[in-house]
């Protein structure tokens, strides 16, 4: 029998009750602080977001004008 086989550890009960979220009114603070950092957060999604579109745009704006870049003289190119 080993050392730790002897320890028995309860199981954490969880009481929807008595949860945070039912007791915002009693601390102000801690639901603006939440509130706030889930509208920073929708707000960076929306910037990176847009970031990404514009990205996307240039590189397929870029891959669209390469064959003329490289071969400016040929009318048409040859796909192997």
């Amino acid at each position: 029998m080993s050392f730790g086989s002897s320890f028995s550890v309860p199981v954490n009960t969880f009481d929807p009750k008595n949860s945070a979220f039912n007791n915002l009114d009693e601390n102000p603070l801690i639901f603006s602080v939440m509130v706030s950092l889930m509208c920073l957060y929708l707000c960076c999604l929306i910037w990176a977001r847009r970031w990404d579109l514009k990205d996307e745009l240039k590189v397929c704006l870029h891959a669209a004008s390469l064959h003329t870049n490289i071969y400016p003289k040929i009318s048409h190119m040859e796909v192997k």
